[in-house]
């Protein structure tokens, strides 16, 4: 095992995760040159593959023992990143009650401190943050196509009050 700060300090850290002939999945970085892509980097002439798992401490890989190696932000591009109404997965003709119901069962499922106390690892809650700062830009975009008044969460309250925060789940 290696120190992960010789690496980062040279090289570009590329998240992956990485599934092995022996059927397990690893998800964490490989270390690229800056400007090289990933797959010159796992096709080039070395037989091993310095690899930092999602807790940080390096290992390497035999590259025979690679199967396959998919980017964690390939997954993230497939999202629809401007509509809102695709963020949160909901039609455009929903009421704004249904609304923020949709949004509240969002932050339920995916709320970084709610992945943060099942155990997993920094990896998932950096996700899940960017993840709720998607949605929660998403929502407050659409409330304010729809007129909603500062402070509101939808346009049939009359009373100003704070916008719900994914924290109050």
């Amino acid at each position: 095992m290696y120190d992960s700060d010789y690496y980062t300090q040279h090289k570009v850290k590329i998240e992956v995760e990485v599934e092995l002939r022996d059927g397990r999945v690893m998800l964490g970085h490989v270390f690229a040159a800056p400007k090289q892509r990933l797959s010159d980097m796992l096709n080039d002439e070395r037989q091993f593959l310095p690899f930092a798992t999602s807790s940080g401490i390096v290992t390497v890989l035999r590259k025979a023992m690679i199967l396959r190696v998919t980017p964690v932000q390939q997954a993230e591009v497939a999202e629809p990143a401007k509509d809102p109404y695709k963020i949160l997965g909901v039609p455009e003709t929903i009421s704004d009650e249904a609304l923020k119901e949709a949004y509240h069962e969002i932050g339920r499922r995916t709320h970084p401190d709610r992945l943060f106390a099942l155990g997993l690892p920094k990896d998932f809650i950096d996700l899940a943050n960017e993840r709720m700062a998607r949605v929660n830009d998403a929502y407050r975009r659409i409330g304010q196509q729809r007129g909603w008044a500062a402070g509101r969460t939808s346009a049939a309250e009359t009373e100003p009050g704070p916008e719900p925060s994914p924290a109050s789940y």
